[in-house]
């Protein structure tokens, strides 16, 4: 067996309306591990996870099938992947929403310290969080004790507010208005604001995408000058 692709768990996700916090869930996986490899950023899941992921989705629609749902998704045979129909988050051009995007960002200025890839791996990102919080704003909402909201409808809706904070601070990024504050991670024992430690959430998540590499005169001015 093949492991999984990117697109493939994209598409299955879709398909079974499952969420990423889903997944990880049933599979005991890191999210955001599941995160990077569907938006192309990182391949930090082994190929036994990517196996393990692929059986996962396999056995959902299955059973879905069997419950008469008639999911048609196949992710076909291992020596000739078929590649799906559906457009990937990298095709830009394809989807509506993101053309939208790409529309409103001519009007905006973009950060010109970041490069082409940082930039479409931001939209990816941008594209990937929206869509998952798409899936958790679906999920019904249900009440526990007392007439409260239970612990998984609370559960699902921070994490719709985490996926919108993140995309506003990656499209900040991406216009070159950083939060002053959430600019510089730093050590967790010296975290003392609520800022401080988004910044390191956000920053372990996606210090790569949005990091700028300092000019040799920028590094030299920051070293410390020996007295």
């Amino acid at each position: 067996m093949q492991p999984i692709t990117a697109q493939q768990s994209r598409d299955a996700r879709r398909e079974l309306g499952l969420s990423q916090a889903d997944v990880t869930n049933a599979l005991d996986f890191n999210r955001q591990y599941l995160s990077e490899f569907e938006t192309g950023f990182s391949t930090r899941l082994t190929n036994a996870q990517l196996k393990k992921l692929r059986t996962f989705y396999e056995e959902k629609i299955s059973e879905a099938n069997n419950n008469g749902e008639g999911i048609t998704l196949t992710f076909g045979k291992d020596e000739h992947e078929k590649p799906s129909s559906k457009p990937t988050v990298v095709d830009l051009t394809g989807r509506e929403d993101v053309k939208h995007t790409l529309l409103a960002i001519k009007h905006l200025a973009i950060d010109p310290n970041l490069n082409n890839e940082q930039v479409v791996n931001i939209l990816k990102k941008v594209d990937a969080n929206r869509h998952e919080a798409k899936l958790l704003l679906n999920k019904k909402a249900e009440r526990g004790i007392l007439n409260e909201w239970s612990d998984s409808t609370d559960s699902y809706l921070k994490q719709v507010f985490g996926l919108f904070a993140e995309n506003y601070v990656l499209m900040c990024h991406l216009q070159g208005c950083q939060l002053e504050e959430l600019e510089k991670p730093i050590a967790y024992e010296d975290v003392d604001t609520v800022a401080a430690l988004f910044s390191n959430l956000f920053h372990e998540e996606n210090g790569l995408i949005v990091s700028i590499e300092q000019t040799k005169d920028e590094q030299l001015e920051n070293e410390e000058v020996p007295v």
